[in-house]
């Protein structure tokens, strides 16, 4: 059994107007539209959060600290040991 929950969200009337002409485009109810959209947006919202965009040069200098071995001082080898 599906257990469903509601969320309640507050609307002008242009803004309820608008939502219900977009769903009748897209044919399905307001709530799946609804759904539809925010769930959409949730998962890019999170993909952008997860993701960090760098330039052509963050992006070398990154690289290349990245590719050369760590040659520990002596705090990380007193820790180390």
């Amino acid at each position: 059994m599906i257990n469903n929950k509601k969320i309640t969200i507050y609307l002008s009337d242009d803004e309820k107007l608008i939502i219900e002409s977009a769903s009748k485009l897209a044919n399905p109810s307001i709530s799946s539209y609804i759904r539809g959209i925010v769930l959409n947006q949730t998962r890019i919202d999170l993909t952008q959060d997860d993701t960090i965009i760098l330039n052509n040069q963050d992006r070398d200098d990154l690289m290349r600290v990245l590719s050369k071995p760590i040659k520990p001082n002596v705090e990380l080898r007193k820790l180390i040991n």
